[in-house]
């Protein structure tokens, strides 16, 4: 399984609170390939940079073991996906996670998230 894991799970997964569904930590363990994508870090660096966010080190530390951690590919938000925006439908408000969605379609990727939404633009979650 090829799997984009979203921000608030990987978050989740970095703190162990709150903990994640079984199902998901399953498939975040056990992906063929496991993705984070550049969305995540820029929505993660700024949340910590308005102190919404506690991060235990500073963001490039946190982001960099995070992605060893989990033995990562780390995917990159491009103009195609950015063009993906203008036909998405407004299912969902956030725009991180518009973006996500938009990666996932383009890329065919499965989606760990707890977020019910992201099934409206037809991904299939774990």
């Amino acid at each position: 399984m090829r799997l984009l894991v979203d921000t608030n799970v990987l978050l989740r997964y970095a703190r162990s609170a709150p903990p994640l569904p079984d199902g998901t930590r399953r498939a975040i363990v056990e992906a063929e390939e496991l993705y984070v994508t550049a969305v995540s870090r820029a929505e993660i660096g700024i949340k910590a940079s308005i102190g919404k966010l506690r991060l235990p080190k500073p963001e490039p530390a946190f982001w960099s073991e995070l992605v060893a951690r989990l033995q990562a590919i780390e995917l990159a938000f491009d103009s195609g996906h950015a063009a993906l925006l203008a036909e998405l439908p407004l299912h969902h408000r956030d725009p991180f996670d518009r973006m996500i969605a938009c990666q996932c379609l383009a890329a065919g990727l499965k989606l760990a998230t707890v977020d019910p939404v992201f099934r409206q633009y037809g991904i299939e979650t774990v």
